[in-house]
């Protein structure tokens, strides 16, 4: 047969005495009349703090002076100057601001058609195409298909026209 388990008993009187006068009681004595300074001292001036102060304090000294200082010393790497391509050329004369998109349907001109057949206006580009919930990156062979949504970049509010324009009629030439 299994022993049958005892009902648990606390401590003995003795022990109670014991742990009383070693001090290990559950009495809490709260410390008041603090000044400033203590409660400053007790949580601001704490380990985690001080190094996190010192490493933050030593990144950004650094961070900030290492290249002056790698120059000083002469060690310092030369900067390479990039290259300036005809597409940043073309980027630079061309500033795009506005992205509009363009939901294409059924009755347009341009479904079935390849973007390089639609004699789109240089003023704006085609950056996008939304299909099926998928992204595609356009290139001049891209067929347009009904429900594709053209996500174009283009300066003005004509060269938005334009777009429309060329989208929608079956003549447009710009």
């Amino acid at each position: 047969m299994p022993p049958q388990p005892t009902a648990p008993t606390g401590l003995t009187q003795a022990e109670v005495a014991q742990r009383v006068q070693r001090g290990e009681t559950n009495a809490f004595k709260a410390r008041v009349g603090r000044s400033y300074w203590q409660i400053f001292r007790d949580n601001v001036l704490n380990v985690f703090n001080i190094v996190f102060f010192i490493s933050v304090t030593s990144v950004l000294i650094q961070g900030t002076s290492l290249s002056f200082v790698a120059r000083w010393l002469g060690v310092a790497l030369p900067e390479r100057v990039r290259k300036f391509t005809d597409v940043d050329k073309l980027l630079n004369e061309i500033p795009k601001s506005s992205l509009r998109e363009f939901e294409i349907l059924p009755d347009f001109y341009s479904v079935h058609k390849r973007i390089v057949d639609l004699n789109f206006p240089k003023s704006a580009f085609i950056i996008m195409i939304k299909r099926d919930n998928e992204y595609i990156r356009p290139g001049g062979s891209t067929t347009i298909e009904v429900g594709d949504v053209l996500m174009v970049l283009a300066d003005t509010a004509d060269d938005f026209r334009a777009v429309s324009e060329c989208l929608y009629n079956p003549v447009s030439i710009h």
